[in-house]
Parts: C-alpha cells; sequence; structure tokens
C-alpha cells in the first residue's frame, strides 16, 4: 500500500504507528504528522524523518487517510477547523466517539472507521478492534486492516456496540495485567526478595505465560488447572482470591471501563449540541 497517510496528534499512540510502519518498510514520505507542540514535532522528524506540520492547513499534498490520535474531547473541536478531501478515509481512535457522532463532525457521507489499539502497539504487539460506517468500501476496510496489522492483529467487530466492551477489556487490558505484575512486585519486595530480581523474574514470568496461551488452542480454565495440585501452594492462592471476590472485582472494573467509554461519546453528543446552539 502506497497511500498517504496524516496522523494527527503527536502523542505516545502516533509514536507506536510510525514504528510500526517503519517496521513494515512504509516510506517515511508518505506520513505526515500534526501536532502543537514544537519538541513533538521535532523527535519524530529526526526518529522517524516523517513530515510534520503544527497545524494541518499547512499540509501541502493531499492525504488518502487520516488518523485521529487525539483525546475525544478534542474532536469536536478539531472537526471546526479540519477539511477533508471528498474520498480520504477517516480513522479515529477516540475511545467512545460514535460513527454517527463522527459522521455529523465530518461529514455524513465520508467513509469513517472507528479502531481501538492498545498500548502493546510499541511493540508491535497490539490487538485492535474495527468498525465502520456503511460509506466504506472493500478497499477502505483492506487499507485499514494494513495499518493495524503493522502494529500487532485486528479484529472486525459485527456491531458498534461491542466497541465500548473491546475498548474495557482489550484497550485498557494492558493495564490490569500490569496492575497485577506490579501487586505481585510489591508483595514479593515486602517479603524480602531483592526489587530488582523481582522486577525481572515478574516479567519473565508474564512472558513465559503468554507465550504459553499463543497459538494453542488450551482455554485458559484448563491452563490454569494445570498449574494447581489439589490442597496445594497454588490452590490455596486460588481459594484466596476466590473469598476476596476476585471475578467481581475483574468485572466490575470492565463494566466502570464500559461507562466511562459510553459516557465520553455522550459528552461529544453533549459538546455538539452546544456547538449548534452557539452557532445559531
Amino acid at each position: 500500500m502506497q497511500k498517504k497517510i496524516c496522523i494527527i496528534g503527536g502523542g505516545h499512540m502516533a509514536r507506536c504507528f510510525l514504528h510500526g510502519f517503519i517496521q513494515s518498510n512504509y516510506a517515511p514520505h508518505l506520513i505526515s504528522v500534526i501536532d502543537h507542540n514544537e519538541e513533538k514535532r521535532r523527535y519524530l522528524q529526526e526518529q522517524y524523518h516523517v513530515e510534520t506540520f503544527e497545524h494541518i492547513s499547512k499540509l501541502t499534498h493531499k492525504i488518502d487517510i487520516y488518523i485521529l490520535a487525539v483525546a475525544p474531547k478534542d474532536i469536536e473541536p478539531l472537526s471546526r477547523h479540519f477539511s477533508l478531501a471528498k474520498d480520504a478515509l477517516l480513522i479515529s481512535l477516540a475511545a467512545g466517539v460514535q460513527l454517527q457522532s463522527l459522521m455529523e463532525y465530518f461529514g455524513n457521507q465520508r467513509a469513517i472507521i472507528r479502531a481501538m489499539p492498545n498500548i502493546n502497539a510499541e511493540v508491535l504487539c497490539s490487538a485492535t478492534g474495527l468498525c465502520s460506517n456503511s460509506y466504506c468500501t472493500e478497499n477502505n476496510h483492506q487499507d485499514a486492516e494494513h495499518l493495524f496489522r503493522a502494529i500487532g492483529i485486528c479484529h472486525w467487530l459485527e456491531n458498534e456496540s461491542h466497541m465500548d466492551v473491546f475498548t474495557a477489556v482489550l484497550g485498557s487490558g494492558p493495564a490490569y495485567f500490569f496492575s497485577l505484575m506490579e501487586k505481585m512486585h510489591h508483595s514479593a519486595v515486602a517479603l524480602g526478595i531483592d526489587p530488582e530480581a523481582s522486577s525481572t523474574l515478574i516479567k519473565q514470568l508474564a512472558l513465559g505465560s503468554s507465550k504459553l496461551t499463543v497459538g494453542k488452542k488450551t482455554d485458559f480454565t484448563t491452563l490454569k488447572r494445570q498449574v494447581i495440585s489439589e490442597g496445594g501452594t497454588t490452590h490455596a492462592a486460588m481459594e484466596s482470591l476466590k473469598e476476596n471476590h476476585f471475578d467481581a472485582t475483574i468485572a466490575k472494573a470492565i463494566a466502570a471501563s464500559i461507562e466511562r467509554a459510553k459516557a465520553l461519546g455522550q459528552g461529544n453528543i453533549q459538546n455538539k449540541k452546544l456547538t449548534h446552539k452557539e452557532d445559531k
């Protein structure tokens, strides 16, 4: 694919994309990044040899694919100063901002895709959820798949309503794993294990446990049971987690994330209504 790409927002996810694109031999001269921060622009230029601009109005060439890598609250203000080519594909990474809102912001007859990658894109291991509006063509889908496979794997969701669930489980998911690793590390150190050794060993534990699951059809419950011996140390730990409502805690955390994603979407709808009132 030799499409010209413009990433709006030069933050962490933009850097993940650029790393993935360059690793996939995507030509840097086909990529532009827009960001108000001069330090970020300089870093991206030096690190990835891409063009950077302070404002989208500074672009000097036609763009085929725009990637919105900005916070949900910035989507509506951005749309006021954003003029897209009619045939350009728009991909939004903003959690909670629905396709209908994006269409009202950027054009009702525009091909738009929502995407939810995660921080694992930094090591080209993201799990990205995708959904599109009815104006997207098969070519649009193929272009999106090509981009997101550069940073990991991707999956098309059957219904946009599943995007909030995907966001809660996969988008926020790395933080759940890191929190577990953090608490295990703190416990080990508190019980006398050297901090540096604890950190190294827990990282290895996470790596090995992940490798045991990838590419295998064995389900998580079966793998868990392979570690547990009746009446043993792991069994005692699992019973403690059960008694302290571990399952319910995880379920509640995911539910809270889903509700937050919905609230972010509603916030954008409210912003849109306020803006329309101001325009009148």
